[in-house]
């Protein structure tokens, strides 16, 4: 074997061994979630209210409001998945799903989710001061938030709130823990369009 047809092996080899490690070492894909509106009977009135409600802003802890889904760990500690993350910012998410649920709970479409400015009379804005919105390790998601209903004519609070719920997750996967979130919303939704309801 010349030593031309030697280095040529040599070559072969190493740019094989380069490309198995790239492989190798390859990152897994970066999957992307997003809270969807909550199915909601269909006895309720679809679109036949006139009321009109503004829906945030939202305030979330830092912590919360960032693209990697966050996990808690413990009551002090918070992990977060490179690979697994919210679509758009979560707090954003959050009213424009609340806004799509109380739509379809009120029976309106005369919702404007914050930061869009209304064409129209406002009768009650909604805005919220979150302290969690997580999942366990198990999967249980917690929402925890304050929220308070605001009539817009008086500029009155009409209804101040502490709100929590724990919903569990039906799988071990993200997936899951999506819609689990999305059903913590739901329940969310429901509570406030109780209460806009029996004023």
């Amino acid at each position: 074997m010349s030593r031309a047809d030697y280095l040529r092996i040599i070559g072969v080899v190493a740019a094989t061994i380069v490309t198995l490690t790239g492989c190798a070492s390859r990152s897994p894909d970066v999957r992307y979630y997003n809270l969807n509106a909550a199915a909601i009977d269909q006895s309720v009135p679809s679109a036949t209210s006139r009321l009109a409600v503004a829906i945030g802003p939202a305030e979330f802890p830092g912590a919360l409001d960032r693209s990697q889904i966050a996990t808690r760990i413990g009551p002090n500690r918070i992990e977060y998945d490179d690979f697994h993350r919210w679509a758009n910012a979560l707090s954003a998410d959050f009213v424009t799903t609340i806004g799509s649920n109380l739509s379809r709970l009120l029976g309106t479409d005369r919702i404007v989710v914050y930061p869009n400015v209304s064409s129209f009379q406002i009768d009650y804005r909604v805005t919220f001061a979150v302290q969690r919105f997580d999942a366990t390790a198990g999967g249980d998601v917690t929402l925890e938030t304050r929220w308070v209903l605001t009539d817009a004519k008086t500029r009155e609070a009409v209804a101040v709130r502490q709100f929590s719920t724990t919903q569990r997750a039906t799988e071990d996967d993200y997936d899951a823990r999506a819609a689990a979130h999305s059903e913590a919303v739901a329940t969310l939704s429901r509570e406030i369009a109780a209460a806009i309801e029996s004023r």
